[in-house]
C-alpha cells in the first residue's frame, strides 16, 4: 500500500506563523511533483533559513521497500527484519 507521511515541527522563528507553514508546504508540493512515483523517497523539510524542521516520506509498500523510509534498496537482517542501509545504521546508532 502506498502512503505519504509528513511531520513538521514548528517553534522556531522561521516556522512561527501560518504563512511560514504554508510556504514550507508549497516547497514540499513542488518537490513531490518532480518525484518519480515508481520509487519511494524521503526528504527533510527545511524552513526559510535552511533549518531542518521535519521530514516527509512516500512509501510504496511491499517487501522490497524499506518499511521505515520507502527506499527500494532493502536488506534482510539476521533477525528477519528488513530495512535500507540508512535506517539500519540509524537504528544501530540509536541503540548504542
Amino acid at each position: 500500500m502506498k502512503s505519504f507521511k509528513l511531520e513538521l515541527d514548528g517553534g522556531n522563528e522561521a516556522m512561527d506563523t501560518p504563512q511560514d507553514v504554508a510556504d514550507a508546504l508549497e516547497r514540499i508540493a513542488a518537490q513531490v511533483r518532480e518525484m518519480d512515483e515508481q520509487y519511494g523517497f524521503s526528504s527533510p523539510i527545511r524552513d526559510a533559513n535552511g533549518n531542518t524542521v521535519g521530514e516527509y516520506v512516500y512509501r510504496l509498500g511491499g517487501p522490497e521497500v524499506c518499511p521505515d523510509c520507502g527506499h527500494r534498496t532493502v536488506t534482510t537482517h539476521r533477525d528477519g527484519s528488513q530495512s535500507c542501509g540508512r535506517c539500519y545504521v540509524n537504528a544501530y546508532n540509536a541503540y548504542r
